[in-house]
């Protein structure tokens, strides 16, 4: 993570941040906001911009269980996460089979989602 949060001011152009358009649209406004008085430090700067990322990344590795069956990156960060729902099988699943917690963790065999591609 740390490594993504220190290579984004190389970046210049939003395509290549590879984040989602709500997440890059915060990190502009934090770039490029006019401060009045005192300039943060550059390390708070690095801690927004981690903490603006953080979501974005939870949210990008459960929809790569879901998509791809690819666990690795959610697995990373399973032990954050207190509940996952299953937004595509919400209908057909009325016993609300369709979440996950520590207790029931989401794994690519039991995702209910679309089936990998």
């Amino acid at each position: 993570m740390r490594q993504n949060v220190d290579l984004w001011p190389a970046l210049p152009s939003l395509n290549q941040w590879q984040v989602t358009p709500e997440t890059a649209r915060l990190l502009q406004h934090w770039r490029h906001y006019k401060f009045s008085g005192i300039r943060p430090f550059f390390c708070q700067v690095e801690a927004v911009e981690t903490a603006i990322w953080v979501p974005d990344y939870l949210a990008w590795a459960v929809q790569r269980v879901f998509e791809r069956g690819e666990t690795r990156h959610y697995d990373f960060m399973r032990e954050r996460i207190s509940l996952v729902v299953d937004l595509y099988d919400a209908e057909k699943h009325a016993d609300s089979r369709n979440y996950y917690t520590p207790k029931r963790p989401l794994t690519a065999e039991n995702k209910l989602g679309p089936p990998v591609s």
